[in-house]
């Protein structure tokens, strides 16, 4: 029996708000055991950059060994005007570190995760780890293969990982459909801008799309079903979130899981074309 249902046992009530800050302070007391963890400089940058924060925003040098402990509390936990720690807001927090836990160094080192894991189900918090990435407990539109898996294999497109994220986020809150609707977008637009290695916008990418599939082997009627479905998912984005229609939330969850089909293609075909150069 952990400490909060024995409070709930003696009728001592504990707010949501109670439960966050309890997790929080639990997670900031585990990150301790990693003080003696060195971390190289390419995961300390390469994490930063899926954040979205530069490495020297946390006045982190690059001349002397990172510590891990230091380097994580400088993301999670904020200092304010008196140098004390303050924790990011509880979403952003756990965006922060289902990041942090994607990375290939806290992958092979899992203790954070199982922290994580244990602290979320201590408190009760309304979330699950679903292969490192945190998302909401008991949405059935979060499925493996369209939302968990997708979202695991963003952690090497991290300008698209975010979004997504923010957008899974939003919907789990029933937060306004343009906006988990344009955090959708903008994550296949980022997708697409960093698999094919340009800057193009979504509309504009879905003609290169269509050259890639081709490349690929791939058969004209799955191109131009493709190609056809980004423009008329594009269509249906542009209505929802540039011009503020109404949309029920069956169309969001139309948009959310045809994002994951999109991204999920396109990794599977990566994926495939590595394995036949390997195989040769």
């Amino acid at each position: 029996m952990n400490y909060l249902e024995i409070l709930e046992n003696l009728g001592v009530s504990v707010t949501n708000e109670e439960r966050e800050v309890k997790f929080c302070a639990n997670i900031f007391d585990v990150l301790s055991a990693y003080d003696n963890d060195a971390l190289s400089v390419g995961t300390a940058i390469s994490i930063c950059r899926r954040i979205g924060i530069t490495i020297a925003s946390l006045g982190v040098s690059l001349k002397y060994p990172i510590r891990a402990g230091d380097f994580l509390r400088d993301i999670l936990f904020q200092k304010n005007y008196r140098n004390e720690r303050i924790p990011l807001e509880i979403k952003e927090l756990l965006t922060c570190l289902s990041i942090i836990l994607t990375e290939e160094h806290f992958i092979e080192n899992n203790t954070l995760k199982v922290w994580v894991e244990e602290a979320l189900e201590a408190w009760k918090l309304p979330y699950v780890l679903c292969d490192g990435i945190i998302i909401p407990k008991g949405v059935k539109e979060f499925d493996k293969a369209l939302v968990c898996d997708v979202a695991m294999w963003l952690k090497k497109y991290p300008a698209t990982q975010k979004p997504y994220l923010n957008a899974l986020q939003q919907y789990y809150d029933n937060a306004e459909p343009r906006d988990i609707a344009d955090n959708l977008r903008k994550s296949l637009e980022a997708f697409l801008q960093e698999f094919l290695g340009n800057k193009k916008n979504l509309d504009k990418n879905i003609s290169v799309v269509g050259t890639y599939l081709k490349e690929n082997g791939i058969n004209e009627e799955v191109r131009k079903m493709f190609t056809t479905l980004i423009s008329h998912y594009k269509s249906l984005n542009d209505k929802t979130a540039k011009h503020h229609d109404d949309t029920d939330k069956n169309s969001v969850e139309f948009l959310l899981y045809q994002t994951g089909v999109f991204m999920r293609y396109l990794l599977k075909i990566n994926e495939s074309k590595k394995e036949e150069t390997e195989d040769e």
